[in-house]
């Protein structure tokens, strides 16, 4: 299999990548700010961070009934199985990229320790395989960053049906004692 260059991986899995070149002569607060531009334009699966928001926000009305919290614990548990699905795919791509990433960089090692006469050095020959295995290192790192971008979506429906658990279960109980006491 051969090494997809990043701008091919990336179109492939829709994933984009907010590597800046940094310039020396920027000052710190304008690199963080280019940055954290980019990262908002930064797709995961074809959305952004903030599309991917609106897309998993679970609204809890002020003065939600049994039903309506019922809807919204079947909302989330049907958002954490597509979110535990994506997940999957990341590290599926996740593992692919760092075998090809091994494999490319073995190759480049092997290729850069054949193609001297001299002896080079363990550390030299490194640091000329991992030169030419860049664009698989930045996928390897895009693909990680998607699998943690998930694995904080977990969590955080987790916690959200947690939540929606507890309140159903209150407003269920409430509803119980004013019959009761009716």
């Amino acid at each position: 299999m051969a090494v997809k260059s990043l701008d091919d991986l990336q179109a492939e899995h829709g994933i984009e990548t907010y590597v800046s070149t940094v310039v020396s002569e920027k000052k710190p607060s304008e690199i963080y700010c280019s940055v954290a531009e980019r990262a908002k334009r930064t797709k995961i699966d074809g959305k952004t961070a903030e599309e991917w928001k609106v897309f998993f926000e679970l609204v809890l009305p002020p003065d939600a009934s049994v039903s309506q919290t019922v809807e919204l614990c079947s909302r989330a548990t049907y958002l954490l199985g597509e979110v535990y699905h994506s997940l999957s795919e990341a590290e599926l791509r996740e593992a692919a990229l760092a075998s090809a990433n091994n494999r490319a960089y073995n190759k480049a090692y092997a290729v850069q320790s054949q193609s001297t006469k001299k002896k080079l050095a363990n550390a030299t020959l490194q640091t000329l395989a991992e030169s030419d295995t860049t664009n698989a290192r930045m996928a390897l790192d895009s693909a990680r960053s998607e699998v943690q971008f998930w694995k904080r979506r977990v969590e955080a429906l987790k916690s959200q049906c947690n939540i929606l658990d507890k309140v159903t279960y209150l407003i269920s109980l409430e509803a119980r004692t004013i019959k009761f006491n009716e």
